[in-house]
């Protein structure tokens, strides 16, 4: 009667112990070690604050809640599935109650507010509840219900402060290592401590460039973790206008409704998902198959877009997005600007004027980079075209989603999409926000034919969540361009900027879903640029976002510039949780870039093009005519292009984390970056199996080990003992991994072309690339992969792969001619020893070929693959 507990197991061992009392108090517990208390119960409704303790409450005008004498249990079905629901109502105070009767205006009554003689009675502001699913012993939801709804009246309200919370966490009783999701395209996620006995955020050093943050306070999820236990929290949905943040209001961390809420209507629930687990990396997946699942729109975790349909993630592509040669920059060095000096600012003013159709153009432009493409021997198969391309207000928003003459429209706006500049390469095609002014909403647009759409207009910006605009401008980019994915930027902006998207509830989700919607019937895909993580969580409803962008814009690595890949170890964990596949953004491939408008050098172009294809997405170098570096692009794929993928994205191991919280406040500058992946092949259904493993390590100021059975982790968390050949990538260094041999990455000194050079920590510096082959047997022949590949072993190169103790054979496909370097292992000996032998395959006309070896590797060739 006055207080429920219950606990679970956890897939991954852990226990959370989940107690709710009578007084309102929330206690959280980790395999029996309290974690967590809440503190306060929180409303705002009609202008005033309420609270279960109002002592907690900065404000001194604040009404008390009350409790229900007695908890109450309801059963019932939501997106997780049947649940057990132990709950306490909450109602304002006498005082409170007598002066909001049915009598006077704003009172929040209904039919079923009537007592057995039809008197008015007041219903509960609010219920907090605790939901427990029996068929999903991982997941807990914590829920705020209002019966009768709220209208919170804050005028000054902000996304980083709540107008509800239920939890707030006033207390933690040990050491939390916290890592904080956040800013525009994750940019601002980081680790830091949150000590016992002291408030959220004491330790926090706050994100690397203040300068690109945006003022969006939600921590989504907020990751927990202690030793190897972890806690991972998040909204279930409603991801626009809810919020998780230290809030000043009540100095706590608090879960609830987002401060720039307008109101929800009486019944409206508020769901925060608490799922537990081991370590960070792992309990990230299982909170993601709670999210996948309960978000009803079909998506799993896959990588199947980068086999078929999406071509620039199956292939090369080249970009010209903000940090590229071309961008607002066209073949002949001029800037793309009526601004004499804009070539002297970066080109940062981004208009183009309506000049004609001539060498100086981005036809021509585009045409002399195809060109080169087949020069260089380069196998381009898709080029992205950034905000350049199309009509802009005012205000640098859309007015006009279609070609310039001056860029790729005709000789004038005519409507007609088969008059525009259509290259022989699918493209990625680049959106901004709508202004509010666009020829869309007023009907001045081409090819309208008298169709109008709903658009959600705030200041100067516009969202349209009709499905029929996407589909209308989708099918246009399509035949008039060539469009296979739709890159939508400024993600963060629009939803800044039009103050109804953080107002009203699910007015955001429709907006995202007619874009989603359109993408499905247009058959295209949707990637993300400039998104807030709330975006990224959204995505786990829509199968056609694939990818997203998930590091800061690329800008040359300057000495004093930020973080443009570093992050993205963190960041993946999260994106892939949900489905996404992240993108690193373009690069140059070459140091140096004669004649750039950015003034600059790219300090790592061999760490840039690794980190795209350790991520699995585009991979996308945007250099000059004439410097670009096909022998290190190529490393990524095949000869004809085709990417050679891990099974998933690399991200942080599990170890990274407890080797972070270990010591004083982490540095962000300072972390080991060392990732891990699964590496595989086809199997004879056309299924990946997991036969290989990729580390990659940059910036180690000190040496790190990773076991084997962490390395065995990368499949299924599985972590039995187990042995693999390991090869580095660069030394070409061969090892034996097991048990009691791990593989010992060493320092990486900053190499001596960066001594000197003011570099900051994450730029000019060294890094690594192993392969892990499993060792099916005790010893034999071992497939090591590509020895030129940074993905020595893929499901794009290889298949039907069979080992035994007296040799291997394996599928290999690729380009009629092509000449594949692949390395076997010969193991034996006690303890083991392996030797390498690089054996040369050049592919049949076919394009396929048997690669087998018997008894030693120097027997090993090429046969019919027929």
């Amino acid at each position: 009667r006055n207080k429920t507990s219950f606990c679970y197991q956890a897939r991954e061992g852990r226990m959370l112990n989940v107690t709710l009392a009578v007084t309102g108090a929330l206690s959280i517990a980790l395999d029996t070690t309290p974690w967590l208390t809440s503190g306060a119960v929180v409303a705002r409704d009609h202008a005033q604050w309420y609270a279960s303790d109002c002592g907690a409450l900065v404000t001194n005008k604040c009404t008390p809640l009350h409790a229900a004498s007695a908890l109450a249990t309801a059963t019932g079905v939501d997106a997780v599935g049947a649940y057990t629901e132990t709950m306490l109502s909450w109602t304002p105070s006498q005082d409170a109650t007598r002066s909001r009767d049915a009598n006077v205006p704003g009172l929040h009554t209904s039919r079923h507010d009537r007592d057995a003689n039809g008197a008015a009675t007041v219903a509960p502001l609010i219920i907090t509840g605790v939901r427990r699913y029996a068929a999903r012993e991982n997941a807990v939801v914590l829920t705020q219900h209002f019966p009768r709804g709220l209208v919170p009246q804050n005028s000054h309200g902000e996304t980083t402060e709540i107008v509800s919370a239920f939890p707030t966490f006033s207390e933690v009783h040990r050491d939390l290592g916290v890592v904080d999701y956040e800013g525009v395209q994750l940019q601002s996620s980081r680790y830091h401590l949150w000590r016992a006995g002291t408030a959220f955020g004491a330790d926090d050093p706050g994100p690397e460039n203040k300068a690109k943050t945006s003022p969006d306070g939600a921590y989504l999820p907020l990751v927990l973790t202690s030793g190897s236990a972890t806690l991972v929290a998040s909204p279930l949905d409603d991801f626009f206008t809810t919020c998780q943040t230290p809030s000043l209001q009540t100095s706590n961390f608090s879960f609830g409704l987002q401060g720039t809420l307008e109101a929800v209507p009486p019944g409206h629930v508020h769901a925060t998902l608490m799922v537990a687990g081991s370590g960070p990396r792992a309990t990230l997946r299982g909170w993601g198959d709670v999210m996948l699942e309960s978000a009803g729109g079909g998506k799993q975790r896959s990588m199947n877009w980068t086999q078929a349909g999406d071509p620039s993630l199956r292939s090369l592509s080249y970009y010209t997005d903000n940090g590229a040669y071309y961008y607002y920059n066209t073949a002949n060095g001029s800037c793309s600007d009526t601004d004499s000096a804009c070539c002297a600012n970066g080109c940062k003013t981004k208009k183009l004027p309506t000049t004609p159709l001539d060498g100086t153009g981005y036809q021509a432009t585009l045409r002399n980079l195809t060109a080169a493409f087949k020069t260089e021997g380069l196998p381009i198969r898709a080029v992205q075209y950034d905000s350049w391309w199309y009509y802009k207000g005012d205000s640098a928003g859309v007015v006009l989603w279609e070609p310039m003459p001056s860029t790729l429209g005709g000789p004038d706006v005519n409507g007609d999409p088969s008059t525009w500049f259509k290259l022989p390469l699918p493209t990625i095609t680049h959106c901004r926000y709508f202004q509010s002014d666009n020829d869309y909403l007023t009907g001045k647009a081409p090819g309208l034919n008298g169709k109008t759409f709903s658009w959600v207009v705030g200041g100067n910006i516009a969202v349209s969540n009709d499905t029929e605009f996407f589909v209308h401008i989708f099918s246009r980019a399509k035949a008039g361009l060539g469009m296979v994915t739709f890159e939508q930027d400024f993600l963060t902006a629009q939803y800044e900027g039009c103050a109804p998207l953080q107002q009203q509830p699910g007015l955001a989700k429709q907006w995202l879903a007619a874009m989603a919607e359109a993408a499905e019937q247009t058959n295209i895909t949707v990637q993300y640029c400039m998104a807030l993580p709330r975006m990224i969580l959204q995505s786990a409803s829509f199968p056609r976002v694939t990818h997203a962008r998930a590091s800061h814009d690329y800008g040359q690595s300057r000495a004093t510039d930020t973080q443009q890949w570093s992050s993205i170890g963190l960041t993946s964990l999260l994106y892939w949780s949900l489905g996404v596949i992240p993108f690193k953004d373009d690069f140059w491939s070459e140091t140096v870039e004669p004649g750039n408008t950015w003034r600059s050098t790219e300090a790592d172009p061999e760490l840039q093009t690794l980190v795209s294809a350790l991520l699995g997405g585009p991979v996308g170098p945007a250099d000059a005519i004439g410097s670009m570096n096909t022998t290190r692009i190529l490393q990524t794929s095949q000869a004809d292009g085709t990417l050679l993928k891990p099974l998933y994205p690399a991200g942080n191991l599990e170890s990274t984390f407890s080797q972070i919280f270990a010591g004083p406040a982490p540095n962000p500058l300072g972390i080991p970056h060392v990732w891990g992946t699964a590496l595989g092949v086809q199997d004879s259904s056309g299924h990946s199996l997991p036969t290989h493993r990729a580390i990659f390590a940059a910036n180690l100021t000190a040496g790190y080990i990773v076991t084997a059975a962490e390395a065995q982790s990368l499949v299924d968390d599985d972590w039995s003992n187990a042995t693999f050949v390991a090869r580095e990538y660069y030394s070409g260094t061969l090892s034996v991994i097991s048990d009691d041999a791990p593989l010992r990455l060493p320092e990486q000194p900053r190499p001596d072309r960066c001594s000197g050079g003011g570099y900051t920590s994450d730029f000019c510096i060294g890094f690594g690339l192993w392969t892990l082959a499993a060792m099916p047997n005790s010893g034999g022949l071992v497939l090591v992969g590509e020895l030129n590949k940074f993905i020595a072993v893929s499901p794009q190169r290889f298949s039907e792969l069979v080992s035994t103790l007296t040799g291997l054979s394996v599928r290999v496909t690729g380009s009629a001619g092509e000449v594949l370097r692949i390395g076997v292992a010969s193991c034996d000996g006690s303890p083991l020893q392996c030797t390498l032998n690089e054996v040369q395959c050049t592919l049949p006309e076919t394009a396929t070929a048997i690669f087998s070896c018997s008894t030693a590797a120097d027997s090993c060739k090429c046969g019919s693959g027929k």
